[in-house]
């Protein structure tokens, strides 16, 4: 059965692969049914053959409609795709659409690795994107790994990796948090850095104000057609 045949070119998943607007393909995913087995077919084949850009792009941005056989790879060579950063952006978005939890232990590792690393890249849209996805992502690996990389190349996901740590550690008493630290092994002037912001959020508590502190930044996202596909994104 061709491709054609098996997904008709008005059918609401051609017109979701094909949407270039970013912003419009939320308003496009909602209006898609369960896929039968024939629209699957056709996710792998276009996830197979790796060229069109848009089509992988959007189902990067909405996992859920790959494959469950092959969504965890698939979502991995996008992780690592260094010589296509709309890709990188599209899978660290679209890992904030699923819960951490459906993946295996070692899965959701390799995961909150990779989004470690690319949260200490220098492409600021794309760090500050990872350094918020993965938070779901440290419980088997632990708060040191992602503490231990501050301060990062990018403003936005230093903030989020202070906001992480603010999160995690809210209910802690300045000398258990000091200790937390200590034990992670992070260096003196870094340690020094985180606490003298969570002594700002201690107070801000008093306030009302520690919220604020807390809350990651996001940046918006861009269209596949406003970026430069091409360029090589060292991570």
């Amino acid at each position: 059965m061709s491709d054609k045949k098996s997904s008709p070119q008005h059918s609401p998943l051609v017109r979701f692969l094909r949407v270039s607007d970013y912003d419009a393909l939320e308003l496009v995913f909602v209006e898609l049914a369960e896929s039968d087995h024939t629209e699957v077919r056709f996710i792998e084949k276009i996830l197979d053959k790796w060229k069109e850009e848009q089509a992988i792009a959007n189902l990067l941005f909405y996992p859920v409609l790959i494959p469950e056989s092959i969504r965890f790879d698939t979502i991995i060579k996008a992780l690592t795709c260094d010589d296509a950063p709309y890709y990188v952006l599209a899978a660290v978005v679209g890992l904030q659409t699923l819960k951490a939890s459906q993946w295996t232990e070692e899965q959701r590792n390799r995961i909150g690795e990779r989004l470690i690393s690319i949260t200490a890249q220098d492409v600021e849209l794309i760090a500050a994107r990872a350094s918020i996805t993965v938070w779901e992502y440290l419980e088997g690996l632990g708060d040191a790994p992602l503490l231990m990389i501050y301060p990062v190349a990018t403003a936005t996901a230093n903030r989020n990796i202070m906001a992480y740590a603010l999160t995690r550690f809210a209910d802690s008493s300045k000398k258990k948090f000091k200790q937390n630290l200590k034990s992670m092994d992070i260096k003196w002037g870094v340690r020094r850095k985180f606490v003298k912001r969570f002594k700002r959020y201690l107070r801000g508590k008093r306030n009302g104000r520690a919220v604020f502190m807390q809350a990651p930044q996001y940046i918006d996202i861009p269209s596949l057609a406003d970026i430069d596909q091409r360029a090589y994104v060292e991570i």
